[in-house]
């Protein structure tokens, strides 16, 4: 944590001590296993974590927004949003680019960050009158090494307005 997220003084140290000085270990009925110091993540069920982890995922909107796509975040959920007018020619290949590229960005981001995206429950899909989906190509999102067709349904996490 840093000053950028205006935190400082007494607030950041209780962070700090929140994090730090932490150990794990496990039990089987009244046996336990040695103590291990624990360098990353969270306390598991805590109820600072979904706030520490917001914080700690902040970057990834910056990512985002570099590549020009709107974006919802839901705890460790991210949906992002992508337009195209089909009757450009090339919009819907230049869309699918911008998606691929800045996925791989977060997903270089996550794997720096000790963070994995996980690309069997990543999903997508392309919306638009029946008309103009019909005369679409067939569209594939790759990622890493993984090939994700549209799905005909995605799950939402929340309602989002947008201006048309």
């Amino acid at each position: 944590m840093n000053t950028k997220l205006g935190i400082s003084g007494i607030a950041l140290q209780w962070f700090k001590s929140y994090l730090s000085d932490r150990q794990s270990r496990v039990s089987i009925g009244n046996n336990y296993s040695d103590p291990v110091d624990l360098e990353y993540g969270l306390p598991q069920g805590s109820i600072l974590g979904p706030l520490k982890f917001v914080i700690y995922t902040l970057p990834l909107g910056k990512i985002i927004r570099r590549h020009a796509l709107d974006f919802h975040l839901y705890a460790d959920d991210t949906q992002l949003y992508c337009s195209f007018d089909p009757k450009i020619p090339g919009a819907r290949q230049h869309a699918i680019e911008r998606l691929q590229l800045c996925i791989a960005e977060i997903q270089e981001w996550m794997s720096c960050n000790k963070l994995k995206l996980n690309e069997s429950k990543t999903e997508f899909i392309v919306l638009g009158s029946p008309y103009f989906l019909q005369k679409l190509p067939p569209v594939l999102l790759k990622i890493g090494d993984a090939h994700i067709e549209p799905t005909q349904s995605v799950r939402n996490l929340g309602i989002i307005f947008m201006q048309i």
